[in-house]
């Protein structure tokens, strides 16, 4: 399929849906170093937690996208 040639409707949502990931992973980054700030600011027994949580929001983020990349 030549994408310079054959620019469809298809091609515009792909585009739309690779950005919309592309925006969750950078979502996902956010999460993870608010977490970090909040866990310097707050010592809590639950951190630990909220960090496992936030990372494997990141680590999510970034199969979905790669895997997007790749079906897509």
């Amino acid at each position: 399929m030549n994408y310079l040639v054959d620019f469809g409707l298809l091609s515009i949502v792909r585009i739309f849906l690779w950005a919309l990931l592309l925006m969750f992973v950078v979502f996902s980054l956010v999460v993870v170093r608010q977490v970090q700030l909040m866990s310097q600011v707050l010592t809590v027994p639950i951190s630990g937690g909220l960090k496992l949580v936030a990372l494997a929001l990141l680590v999510f983020a970034v199969g979905i996208f790669i895997i997007s990349l790749a079906v897509l």
